[in-house]
Formats: C-alpha cells, sequence, structure tokens
C-alpha cells in the first residue's frame, strides 16, 4: 500500500510539474500580448494627442499632400513629436513649430507679391529699357 501510495504521489508530482510549466509558459505569453496591446494603445494614444495639438494649433495635418504643410508637418517632425518622452514635451514641440509658422506667416504678411518673386537683373516691366547703343547715330548727332 506504501509503495502503491508512493507512486501514485510521484505521479501526481510530474503531472503537477508539468501542469506548472505550461501555466508558466502561457503566462509568460499572455504578459508579452499585454505589453504589446498596452504598446500599441499607447502609441495609438499618441498619434491621437498629436493630432488634436496639429488641430489645436491650426497647424496642417501630418497626413496632407500640399507641398507646404507636408513641410510644417514633416514626417520626422511627427517622428520626433510621437517618440518625445511626454505629452507636456509633445505639447512644447507643437507650440514652438506653431509660433515659427506665425512668425513666417507674419513675415510674409508684410511683403509684396513681387518681394515674393527671383530677382532678376532684367529690367522690371515699370522701368525704361536703356537703348543700345549706336556709336554712328552718336557721332552723327554730335556734329550735327
Amino acid at each position: 500500500l506504501a509503495d502503491t501510495l508512493l507512486t501514485e504521489s510521484r505521479n501526481e508530482i510530474a503531472r503537477l510539474t508539468e501542469a506548472n510549466a505550461r501555466l508558466q509558459s502561457e503566462l509568460a505569453q499572455l504578459r508579452t500580448e499585454a505589453e504589446r496591446t498596452t504598446a500599441t494603445l499607447a502609441a495609438a494614444e499618441r498619434r491621437a494627442l498629436v493630432g488634436a495639438l496639429l488641430a489645436e494649433f491650426k497647424l496642417p495635418p501630418s497626413d496632407s499632400i500640399e507641398p507646404a504643410a507636408r513641410a510644417i508637418t514633416s514626417h520626422d517632425f511627427v517622428q520626433e513629436l510621437l517618440a518625445a518622452s511626454s505629452n507636456g514635451d509633445v505639447r512644447r514641440l507643437v507650440e514652438e513649430r506653431a509660433a515659427l509658422v506665425a512668425g513666417i506667416r507674419h513675415n510674409l504678411a508684410g511683403t509684396t507679391n513681387n518681394a515674393l518673386r527671383p530677382v532678376s537683373r532684367a529690367p522690371r516691366g515699370g522701368e525704361p529699357a536703356q537703348p543700345s547703343l549706336n556709336i554712328g547715330a552718336f557721332v552723327r548727332a554730335i556734329r550735327g
């Protein structure tokens, strides 16, 4: 009877040890999945914050196809926002970008359209062109 009980106890211990190992493995998988889900959720929340702050500060959305808008909210800038260490840092970076854009818009508002165009050596439309120099005609004009 003692041998039977000892054998059954050993079998039960082996079964429980295997079950424990399976449960430990499942627990590790669940922890990994929970960490991945938490990271995905945090990334989605950060993207939502970035979108909300861009809208709040009247900056173009990060998925805009307009060239000027893409320069303002470039891929690198958005990546910097997503990688910021805190939501406060995200807000500060967006505020700085908005101030920069507002300053540029203010400076551009004080210029005329002509001031924004490239400068050329050619005479502008309002200035008379220099007459071509004809030496023979000049000499005849002087001699009378």
